[in-house]
C-alpha cells in the first residue's frame, strides 16, 4: 500500500493501531465523537469458565458461541485525516498510531473493507489465519501441544494442516497442527 494524501473532504479507511485489549474503548470512544469506526467480529465456540455447582469434583465449563475480534489491537476508522480529525483520533485513549509508512497514516481500499464485511456476514466458518511460512519458528496456541515453540517444515494444501517439528530433548517430532492453532513467533 502507498501512503497517498487524501484530498480535503474525501475520507477513507484507516487501520488504528491500539493498546491491548482496549478495541472495544476505542471503537465506542470514536463512535461518540461522530468518527465511522469498524471493528470486525468473528462467531465462534469457546469454552467459557462458568462455575456450576455439581456433585462431581472440578469446574464444569459450558460451551457458548462467543465474538472474537477478527483482527486483535486493530480499529479501521472512515475519517478525513485533516489535522484536527488526525489529531482527534491519535489522542483517543487506547489508541497507539495509524497504521502507515514514514510516519504517515495508509488508507485502506474500501474493497478490502468490503469484502471482510462480506466473509464475515455469510453463514460459512469464519477463521483467521496468520501469515505462515515455512521455516519460520511458530508458536502453539491451543490444545495438547499449547505453548510449545517449533519450526513449520509444511503446509498441507488438502487438508488445511500444518506439520511443526517441535525441537524438545534435543530430538524433534512432527505433530499436525491445525493452522488457526498457531502464530508465528
Amino acid at each position: 500500500m502507498e501512503s497517498a494524501k487524501p484530498s480535503p473532504g474525501q475520507t477513507q479507511w484507516y487501520a488504528l493501531y491500539t493498546d491491548v485489549r482496549q478495541e472495544r474503548n476505542v471503537e465506542r470512544s470514536l463512535l461518540n465523537r461522530g468518527i465511522e469506526v469498524y471493528l470486525p467480529r468473528m462467531s465462534d465456540t469457546g469454552t467459557l469458565g462458568a462455575q456450576t455447582r455439581n456433585p462431581s469434583p472440578g469446574p464444569r465449563t459450558e460451551a457458548r458461541p462467543i465474538k472474537r475480534l477478527l483482527f486483535p489491537r486493530y480499529v479501521f476508522t472512515r475519517c478525513n485525516v485533516v489535522k484536527a480529525t488526525y489529531l482527534a483520533v491519535k489522542k483517543t485513549i487506547g489508541v497507539k498510531y495509524f497504521v502507515g509508512y514514514d510516519g504517515a497514516p495508509t488508507p485502506i481500499p474500501e474493497e478490502q473493507i468490503d469484502s471482510i464485511r462480506i466473509l464475515l456476514g455469510g453463514r460459512e466458518h469464519v477463521s483467521l489465519h496468520p501469515a505462515l511460512q515455512v521455516g519460520r519458528q511458530v508458536r502453539v496456541l491451543r490444545g495438547h501441544f499449547r505453548g510449545a515453540l517449533g519450526h513449520l517444515v509444511e503446509i498441507s494444501r488438502n487438508h488445511h494442516r500444518l506439520v511443526v517439528n517441535l525441537d524438545m530433548l534435543s530430538s524433534s517430532i512432527a505433530v499436525n497442527i491445525e493452522a488457526s492453532d498457531v502464530e508465528p513467533y
